[in-house]
Order: C-alpha cells, then structure tokens, then sequence
C-alpha cells in the first residue's frame, strides 16, 4: 500500500528587520518555504519555513546491505582456502639511540602591554542571559563615533575588542547607540525606570524615531541570528540595525586594529 500523506519538517529563521528578503530567498534557494513571518523585539523578524519530509532511502539501503553480505562470504572463502597462513616478511627496525643532552628553552618574551585607543564609550546597561545562548548583551553609549565616514567602523571594533577582552571571550552580545535613551529604553534592565521617568507613549512613539539614525551597531558573537540558535562559530556585525541594515562577519581579535 502506497502511502500518499504528506509529511512536512518546518525550520524557524530569526533575521534583522528589513533583511527578510534575503533570508527568504536563501532557504527558498534550498528548497524551504516561507510560510509565516512574526516580527519580533528588538527589529527581529521570525520566519518559519517547511519543506516536504524525505522518505528513507529502504531500496538503496537494503542494496548496501546485501553488497556487504557477499563482500564478507567471499573474505571468508577466500581465507578458508588459504588456510590464513602469512608468509609475508616484516621488516625490522634498530632502536635509535635517543640524544641525551637538553632542548634549549626557548626564550619568553615580554607580552606587549594592551592600551585601548579607541572613542570614549560608556556601558549604560549588561542584560545577562539573552538569547537562547543565553549571553551577555552590553548596550553601549557613544558620541565620539565620525559617522561622517567609514572611519566609525574602526571605532565600533575598538570597542568591540575592549569588551571581548573584558568579557575573556567573543561570545556575547553588543548595541553601541549613539543616544544614550536609546540604550535605556531598549534594555530589559533599564526600560521600566526609563518609562517611570520619561513616561510609556514617549518610549513607544520617541524612541523608535531616534533609532535608525541612533542605533548605530549590533554584535551577536556565539548567536546565530539565521537559525535562531547558539553557535560557538557565529559572530555577525551588523551596522545601522534599525535602518538600512549592513551584515559583516566579524570576530573581535581577528584582523584587527584597535582603530589605529
């Protein structure tokens, strides 16, 4: 009897809002449907996939099984009439004599001292356990960045790297904001006493408008944003994440130059 129902696997995809598009078109290239999209906090979009269940290959794998079979009774026929006997020649080897006299120590050498010279930050709030990685998320203040340029990326690095090195690894989550009420709205630790101070409709309606040109960055390093999960090997830095958004895979320590 043929079995004529239809199974499906489904995949969720978490993305930067705006980047929907490409994400789509991705998994779509690798036979995935888009079925739903869910827009999430933090201009988050999920995106939930599906795509029809493979049926388990049983004709090619019972074939396998069978050439193994033969394979096996023909080894053992074969060793059967040769009695198992082994009359190849080993060859021998002579010991050598191991040297008696040291390896030289090799000389350490004095670690260079880091100075941290990139644009004067400050670290308004640190959200512990964000993400299903559950990482550290840092929202960072600064108004020394020259968005006049690209120069602004450099910088945004410089002070990447110094939390890296703070943080002892690269895994962790960074918004660097050039106004600060940005950061204290968006981060779960601030946004109630910012909305007792500043009031909710001013939270809801203000902030969103000062965030595409605000926000300037965002760091996920050990999050995949693509598949919603944790990942020892992600690290993904995108610029202007509430505008037009510009992904970079980056890793804090790699290629880089403290902004010099």
């Amino acid at each position: 009897m043929v079995d004529k129902e239809v199974h499906y696997v489904t995949k969720t995809v978490t993305t930067v809002r705006g980047a929907e598009a490409r994400s789509i078109a991705k998994w779509e290239h690798q036979g995935w449907k888009c079925v739903s999209q869910l827009e999430l906090p933090m201009f988050r979009t999920q995106l939930t996939f599906r795509q029809v269940k493979p049926k388990p290959p049983w004709l090619v794998i019972g074939i396998a099984g069978g050439v193994v079979v033969i394979c096996f009774v023909v080894i053992l026929i074969m060793s059967l009439i040769t009695g198992g006997d082994d009359h190849s020649v080993k060859p021998t080897t002579m010991p050598t004599a191991a040297s008696t006299e040291p390896s030289p120590e090799p000389s350490a050498e004095p670690e260079e001292k880091y100075v941290y010279n990139g644009p004067q930050y400050e670290t308004v709030a640190v959200d512990a356990g964000r993400s299903p990685a559950a990482l550290n998320q840092y929202w960072i203040y600064s108004a020394a960045l020259d968005t006049a340029s690209d120069a602004y990326k450099d910088q945004i690095k410089s002070i990447l790297y110094d939390i890296a090195r703070t943080e002892g690894s690269a895994l962790f989550l960074a918004e660097v904001v050039m106004e600060r009420e940005i950061a204290l709205a968006e981060s779960p630790s601030t946004y109630e006493t910012f909305v007792r101070d500043y009031g909710e409709d001013y939270a809801i309606t203000a902030i969103p408008q000062k965030e595409p040109a605000g926000w300037i960055a965002s760091y996920a390093g050990g999050f995949d944003y693509n598949t919603g999960e944790a990942s020892d090997s992600a690290f993904e830095l995108t610029y202007w994440p509430a505008g037009s958004p510009e992904v970079e895979k980056w890793k804090p320590g790699e290629a880089h130059d403290d902004g010099q």
